[in-house]
């Protein structure tokens, strides 16, 4: 159907008609609809009683089967003593049970184990003898011992089609001796009549069939009896049925009718009872029902049509009246110049708001007109404002529209340049033509929205000034292509000029910034390499015998340099983070080692300044987390350098200071850790806390007067965090101490390497004598954390009570004795534990009666290894750590043995302070090298090394910056001569501390970096790395000793010599009896005489000797220090020996 029917008549009509479509539509569609439902919904119903009515059926024709079934068992079980009597006598017995011939309308037999009828009712001459063992029935009654109802067949004695039921007969035994068989002549009236002859319908009926033989066993049309079912894949649903279907379904029967079939099974036979009955009967009253629905729907359809109309002429043409006279007066206006004027409006339905529609739309359209004038009035405006041009380009035709504007950019008048495209592109400059004309190119190829580009023109007079081009194609073929292009050109001579200026104070600005970092770089190079020959120098002279007074001075020679250093380091860290190179890393930290390190670092200040400081790392934190350590290390030894710089002047108090490390979950609730230092010093007011982290800045003068310092510590510190996205903050009383607080988001992560438990303490209880709040706080944590359970108690009279309470577990408890129980542990009278642990403050000496902790700081691996030493799940010599204590010198070997173990170091350096500093330092750290004073001169030397088995150097420490060939030169030299597989580890020292001078050592071949002013415990961090010492026999007396210390002096010698024997024997006898009367602090301290005494004659063996015997002594291992001391005239009488030879005696 075309809808252009609509397009020809008036809107009456059309909405007439389109309305009446729509209703016919949808009422012919519902009821459609309606039909389809109601059918659907009316052969279910008809479908579910006629299923219900064939169950009911098949239930009866199955419970008939079962009573007959039933009966026969009975009958049989009863005729079973009169299988064995005569024919006679069975015979009778059968004819004594008239109820079989009520069941059975063809009689009732006997048959013998072969399947033989012995006897029967009615007598029948045909069969007796018949034998009938090829029978279902039989083969199930006989064979199988079951009853059973057997498949139709023509009778062999009858004649006619029958079925039957057998019963097997049994002795006494159990045994199958015959069967009782009952016939049901389908020919004649029997019980199944009653279900199939029922009337169904009027067309309809009933029949009984075999899925299994696919037959007819009964039907209510007779002629059907014993008749097949159509064979398999004729007609699908008697496959169905075939197949064991029960339910209801339609289909077209063999005769071509559609029928209603209903199905239900018999399962004492294995039939099926179906009804079936012609669609045409089932649903006839549902066929007349749809028809009347069809009619009524016809008589609604025609009513609907003539309302319609009706409608149309009257009621629409009212409604449409004022519409059809608007439109009119519309058109008259039209033809005439006027003004266009509201056109009235007459009601205030529709066709009203219609109406004052157009007149709004016509306001609307007379306002835009209006705007649209004054927007070309202000495009003009803002043109001359701006002092653009404006022009316009035919593609086509080449022809251009140039503005008064754009030619007076250039000094010409309106009448001295044409309308010509050329006139723009001949004056564009040379240089900058192909540019222009590439963006206006891109541009048309659909590459950009809009053309833009900066691009030189000459000016009347010759000069060129630069402009910027804007344009876009507004006008496009119907093929695509463009056809007009309009844009405008602006002077931008002058931006150009400023941006010109930028650009050069710009350079100028990274020329200056750069000579800044020059400048730091070689003031950092000049100040570090004298600095580096004090720094050195004091670690070497710490390592000498010096009076007190000396060592005091020495102590402020130590603390000048390193402050002096601090302040350097703040200088260049801040230099870095306002040039923004200042990079921070990522990786795998030991949050607990990180803060226990850096506490120790400041041992040496806190000493000094008569500082308590405490470290506590919470066990809950993961033990692995990513961040920077170095950078977060330097927080930390910031915030704890003023902390104890602040709070080592109070004399009416006690001074600590604590670092705490804390879980804590951050603003976003993000996991976070949280580092507090908290110190009982000064303090500060809210004014000073708000300038406190501010660079150069400092509490007030007096501050940096007394304290000293750059002021720039808390500055750098700040930018540091938030660098790695933290926070700082901070409180403060006056005179009661400052707490500062650090935020950082906590990141878990696995150790770089596998880490194995080091022992178990599950089983051990601690019970920890201690009053003192931090402690309360740090041991049931730490003891916890290494898995033993903890109890905390204020004096040893409370520990005393619970270990009488609890007799069982004093074997398993290890007593912590905190610093205020000072009785000896024989005073404490406790009863019998598994061991106890004193805590001392580091300047005590160790506890001579039990194991000894160090607390102020405590540190975890410390205690948790005394904790499993003093519960014997460790031994003393595997696990508890030595007390800290000044460092012992290392045995030096000589170029001999240092060349055999391949740990010869080549050291180059040009600064003669800083060779003999380096040079003291490696051989107090046990390493003998051999020096050069440039790097030409180290390069030749350890070519000449190449050529000896093995290779003369085990590692080259070379300075970077050396005349003749610097360090990168050498380290390039060396690596280009090696051979594959035989790398030389080469560490860079240098003084330039800036960013990237670690990464350039490294891309320049370099294994490490070190930094001067280079303290003996960076340097021996490295050489650990990189050259572990490995062990060497020491000798057991070397006559060289003596020489260095006191020069060549025999006769001095001697006396040294005679009198170290005479004290030597006196003191290893006292060692001796000291460890068996095991009093290990007697022991310690006579071991660590005898071991001065040896290595300052040369006795190297026996002062190593007695270095092993103090370490034991100091751990109060009563038992390793009776197996050492047993070794000890061993040890003496070798030195002896050979100074006695010397001697001569």
């Amino acid at each position: 159907m075309s809808f252009d029917v609509f397009k020809r008549h008036s809107i009456k009509t059309s909405l007439t008609l389109t309305t009446l479509v729509i209703f016919m539509v949808s009422i012919w569609a519902l009821a459609l609809y309606a039909s389809r439902t109601l059918k659907a919904d009316m052969e279910r119903q008809l479908g579910e009683q006629q299923f219900a009515i064939v169950s009911v059926l098949a239930a009866q024709v199955d419970q008939e089967l079962a009573d007959r079934m039933v009966g026969s068992e009975k009958v049989a079980a009863r005729l079973s003593p009169y299988m064995s009597a005569n024919p006679t006598a069975l015979q009778r017995q059968l004819e004594s049970y008239p109820i079989l011939l009520h069941w059975f309308n063809a009689g009732v037999f006997i048959t013998s184990a072969d399947g033989t009828p012995i006897a029967d009712v009615p007598v029948s001459a045909k069969r007796i003898g018949l034998n009938v063992m090829e029978r279902d029935y039989m083969v199930a009654a006989l064979k199988e011992g079951r009853s059973s109802v057997g498949q139709p067949v023509m009778g062999k004695s009858l004649g006619a089609p029958v079925f039957s039921i057998a019963t097997p007969i049994r002795d006494g035994q159990g045994k199958v001796i015959g069967a009782l068989v009952g016939v049901v002549n389908l020919n004649q009236p029997n019980f199944l009549d009653k279900i199939v002859t029922s009337p169904y319908g009027k067309t309809g009926g009933y029949f009984i069939a075999s899925p299994k033989e696919r037959l007819n066993i009964t039907a209510t049309d007779k002629s059907r009896i014993m008749t097949r079912l159509p064979p398999e894949g004729r007609f699908p649903a008697v496959d169905r049925f075939a197949q064991g279907f029960e339910g209801t379904q339609t289909y077209v029967n063999p005769l071509g009718v559609e029928v209603l079939v209903s199905v239900k099974s018999i399962p004492t036979a294995g039939w099926g009872l179906i009804a079936n009955l012609p669609t045409a009967e089932a649903f006839a009253p549902l066929q007349a029902m749809l028809d009347r629905l069809w009619l009524a729907t016809a008589l609604a359809s025609l009513l609907a049509s003539v309302l319609m109309w009706w409608m149309a002429s009257s009621v629409l043409r009212r409604q449409l009246a004022p519409l059809q006279k608007a439109s009119h007066e519309l058109a008259t206006r039209a033809q005439t110049a006027a003004k266009m004027q509201p056109l009235p409006v007459t009601s205030n339905d529709e066709v009203g708001e219609l109406i004052a529609g157009f007149n709004r739309l016509m306001t609307v359209f007379t306002e835009r007109e209006e705007a649209l004038k004054e927007s070309e009035e202000r495009w003009n405006f803002a043109l001359e404002g701006a002092r653009a041009g404006v022009w316009d380009w035919n593609i086509q035709t080449g022809h251009a529209i140039l503005s008064k504007r754009w030619k007076e950019m250039l000094g010409y008048t309106e009448g001295e340049i044409g309308n010509d495209a050329s006139e723009w592109s001949s004056r564009v400059h040379p240089e900058d033509l192909p540019i222009a004309m590439q963006a206006i190119q891109d541009h048309m190829d659909g590459k950009t929205a809009s053309a833009v580009t900066e691009f030189r023109m000459r000016c009347k007079d010759g000069s060129y000034i630069w402009t910027l081009g804007r344009g876009m194609v507004v006008s496009h073929s119907d093929d695509g292509r463009p056809l007009r292009l309009v844009g405008t050109q602006e002077d931008i001579t002058d931006r150009k000029r400023a941006v010109e200026a930028l650009r050069k104070a710009e350079e100028s600005a990274n020329t200056a910034n750069r000579a800044k970092s020059e400048f730091l770089a070689s003031m950092s190079h000049e100040i570090r390499t004298p600095l580096n020959g004090v720094v050195g120098m004091v670690d070497i002279l710490q390592q000498t015998e010096l009076t007190s007074a000396q060592h005091r001075m020495l102590d402020t020679v130590h603390d000048s340099s390193l402050a002096l250093l601090r302040i350097l380091n703040d200088i260049l860290d801040f230099s870095k983070i306002e040039a923004g190179k200042l990079e921070v890393e990522s990786i795998p930290t030991c949050l607990r080692e990180l803060a226990e390190s850096a506490t120790q670092l400041m041992l040496s200040l806190s000493d000094s300044r008569a500082v308590e400081l405490s470290v506590f790392v919470s066990p809950a934190l993961p033990h692995w987390t990513l961040c920077d350590p170095a950078r977060l290390r330097q927080v930390l030894l910031n915030l704890m350098g003023n902390a104890i710089k602040f709070s080592g002047t109070q004399a009416d108090r006690h001074a600590r200071v604590v670092l705490r490390v804390l879980p804590c979950t951050l603003a976003d609730q993000v996991a976070g850790v949280r580092f507090c230092v908290a110190d009982n010093g000064i303090g500060m007011g809210p004014e000073v806390m708000t300038r406190l982290f501010q660079p150069f800045t400092q509490a007030d003068q007096s501050t940096a007067r007394q304290f000293g310092g750059s002021g720039l510590g808390l500055s750098i510190t700040k930018r540091l965090l938030e660098l790695m996205h933290g926070t700082i903050s901070v409180t403060s009383r006056v005179g009661e101490g400052s707490e500062f607080t650090v935020d950082l988001p906590l990141q878990a992560c696995e150790p770089p390497h596998p880490v194995e438990p080091r022992f178990n303490l599950a089983g051990v209880h601690l019970l920890a004598i201690s009053g003192d709040a931090l402690a309360a706080e740090i041991l049931p944590a730490y003891g916890q954390a290494a898995g033993a359970t903890v109890t905390l108690v204020a004096d040893v009279a409370q520990a005393r009570a619970l270990l009488l309470q609890a007799p069982d577990t004093a074997a398993a408890t290890v007593v912590v004795l905190g610093l205020a129980t000072t009785q000896t542990v024989g005073e404490l009278d406790l009863p019998a534990v598994a061991g106890f642990i004193r805590l001392l403050k580091r300047t005590s000496n160790p506890s001579a009666d039990c194991l000894t902790v160090y607390t102020r700081p405590l540190l975890y691996d410390e205690f948790a290894t005394a904790i499993a030493t003093a519960s014997g799940r460790l031994n003393a010599q595997n696990g508890v750590a030595e007390p800290r204590r000044a460092r012992t010198r290392a045995t030096l070997p000589t170029q001999e043995q240092a060349l055999r173990n391949g740990q010869l170091i080549l050291l180059a350096e040009d600064n003669e302070t800083n060779r003999d500093v380096l040079q003291q330092q490696l051989n107090l750290l046990g390493y003998t090298c051999e020096v050069a004073v440039d790097g030409a001169q180290a390069l030749n030397m350890w070519r000449a090394g190449q050529a000896q088995v093995p290779q003369r150097y085990g590692l080259l420490l070379t300075d970077c910056h050396m005349p003749n060939l610097d360090g990168f030169g050498l380290t390039e030299a060396i690596r280009q001569a090696e051979t594959s597989g035989n790398r030389l580890p080469i560490v860079a020292i240098t003084a330039n501390a800036m960013q990237g001078e670690a990464q350039r050592c490294r891309e320049r071949g370099m294994d490490d970096y070190v930094s001067k002013p280079l303290r003996m415990q960076d340097l021996a961090a490295v050489l650990k790395k990189w050259l572990p010492l490995k062990d060497i026999t020491l000798p057991a007396w070397s006559p060289n000793t003596l020489i260095d210390l006191v020069g060549n002096n025999p006769a001095l010698h001697q006396r040294l010599l005679e009198k170290f024997l005479v004290n030597a024997t006196e003191q290893a006898a006292r060692i001796t009896a000291a460890a068996a009367a095991s009093d290990t602090a007697t022991l310690t301290g006579i071991a660590h005489t005898l071991k001065s005494a040896a290595r300052s004659v040369g006795a190297l063996a026996l002062g190593e000797f007695c270095q092993n015997l103090e370490t034991a002594g100091h751990a109060a291992h009563a038992p390793e220090c009776s197996a050492l001391a047993a070794g000890l005239d061993a040890e003496l009488e070798a030195a002896s020996a050979e100074i006695r030879s010397h001697l001569g005696l």
